[in-house]
């Protein structure tokens, strides 16, 4: 959490000297506002169940799951 607040804070601050920019933030538990980070968990559960230990996950199993994933 204290990335993402770091992200933020450095995110404002490079837009603070722009005029007519607009900031949405998505609500949590609203998926329908983050489509795109929806559909890419979606793609993700295919390959790798909810609740799943990333132990159990070879980094080659990781790297051929990402190749799939990170199609043209």
């Amino acid at each position: 959490m204290l990335i993402v607040a770091a992200v933020l804070l450095l995110f404002c601050s490079l837009l603070k000297n722009q005029e007519k920019v607009i900031v949405y933030f998505a609500d949590s538990y609203c998926s329908w506002q983050k489509g795109a980070i929806e559909n890419a968990n979606k793609l993700i559960r295919k390959y790798i169940p909810k609740k799943s230990n990333f132990d159990d996950f070879s980094d080659k199993r990781i790297m051929e799951i990402q190749k799939k994933l990170n199609r043209p």
